[in-house]
């Protein structure tokens, strides 16, 4: 079997790239923003995906490598991440996946193969299958801080992601927003109409990992954009 070919890109301000491409030689590197530095993303099997200032531990890579080949009994990946911790060692709030609630054989599945299942990833160390990237478009410009939650949840709409917990990233220490504090400040943009803020609110916190509007959640939504108060705020 002919091993996958793997491209690495760090993107952003950072001290990643050094131990990057001691683990993937040739790794690029773009100034960001992710859809920008995604766009001009080199063609490959894989695409590793590492933010500047998360620093992959030895190995690392290798140990995405092993679940992207296959696993048997494993459902195959649309994406990989690594765990992403802290200088402190514990696990940084702020690269914190969130689960699949409403998929529990899946979850199940993933941890009787030592693996968490991920329905929406954060931006940290990420490999994507490039056929996954080709068929998606990249990240919206207009999300910002929450560009990753909407892009990785499109990605992981029909096909599963995991964490792989041998594969160690470190966080350095940032100013960076609590996964709250991004919901609420996604939910205030002006670009966004009433509908869409109400929905990116109702789907993260309430119907969790749904894959895409329910309609009984539609209905909800719009009931609710009716509601002058509620808009106000």
């Amino acid at each position: 079997m002919t091993a996958p070919r793997i491209a690495a890109l760090v993107v952003g301000p950072g001290g990643s790239h050094e131990a990057v491409a001691a683990q993937a030689p040739g790794a690029a590197a773009h100034p960001g923003p992710w859809p920008q530095a995604l766009l001009a993303a080199a063609d490959a099997d894989w695409l590793w995906l590492v933010r500047g200032d998360t620093v992959p531990a030895a190995g690392a890579l290798s140990e995405l490598r092993r679940v992207a080949e296959g696993v048997p009994g494993l459902r195959p990946p649309a994406l990989l991440a690594s765990k992403v911790i802290g200088v402190d060692g514990r696990l940084d709030p702020g690269s914190a996946p969130w689960p699949p609630l409403h998929d529990r054989a899946g979850a199940m599945n993933a941890a009787e193969h030592r693996l968490a299942a991920v329905r929406i990833a954060r931006w940290g160390s990420l490999l994507v299958r490039g056929d996954v990237l080709r068929r998606h478009a990249p990240p919206r410009e207009d999300l910002a801080a929450a560009d990753d939650l909407e892009w990785t949840g499109r990605l992981l709409r029909e096909e599963p992601g995991y964490v792989v917990p041998t594969s160690l990233a470190t966080r350095a220490p940032s100013a960076r927003p609590s996964r709250l504090a991004t919901l609420r400040a996604a939910a205030s943009r002006d670009a966004w109409d009433t509908q869409e803020r109400l929905w990116l609110v109702y789907a993260s916190l309430l119907e969790g990992s749904r894959p895409s509007p329910s309609r009984n959640a539609r209905t909800i939504v719009d009931r609710l954009s009716r509601l002058p108060r509620l808009v106000r705020r």
